[in-house]
């Protein structure tokens, strides 16, 4: 199912608000959305009456819940906000950077234990390989992939429109 802008908001904010036994009514969601989403926050009207009618969310006395479904599709969307926030907060610390330096002997603002030169071994490059990274974080791995080996490496790094 696709869901909305609105709807993915939603679903955020109630799952959120579960992990932190908070109650989702209209009040606290205002609270939370503020702090939240600010000026991103979308009218989520028409969002109450689709998760509701599509069985995402119930309503008890005011109150919004997830259902089983809804938690599911709620947790999705946290932890791909939640590692995209990570990735850019990482690309921004000199503490990371450094972090990296130390275990990884260069700075690629990764957050895993991969080696670089044995991924790039692995890989086993030709001039004849053309290589698309889809959902590569903020894109510094595939750059240095792409500038080591020479090879055409394409990433989808939405903030330099390489789509």
């Amino acid at each position: 199912m696709n869901f909305s802008e609105a709807e993915r908001q939603l679903l955020v904010a109630v799952g959120k608000l579960k992990d932190h036994n908070k109650t989702a009514d209209l009040k606290t969601l205002a609270l939370f959305n503020d702090y939240y989403y600010g000026e991103e926050l979308l009218d989520w009207t028409a969002a109450f009456k689709t998760l509701t009618k599509n069985q995402m969310l119930k309503e008890k006395n005011g109150v919004y819940l997830l259902t089983k479904q809804g938690i599911e599709r709620a947790y999705k969307l946290i932890a791909g906000i939640e590692s995209s926030q990570f990735a850019l907060k990482c690309e921004k610390s000199k503490t990371y950077s450094e972090f990296c330096e130390r275990v990884h002997y260069q700075d690629l603002c990764q957050n895993n234990m991969i080696d670089m030169e044995q991924l790039i071994e692995v890989l086993n490059l030709s001039p004849d390989n053309r290589v698309l990274d889809v959902g590569c974080g903020i894109g510094i791995i595939t750059e240095y992939i792409s500038d080591k080996t020479g090879e055409c490496v394409q990433n989808n790094r939405w903030e330099k429109g390489e789509f």
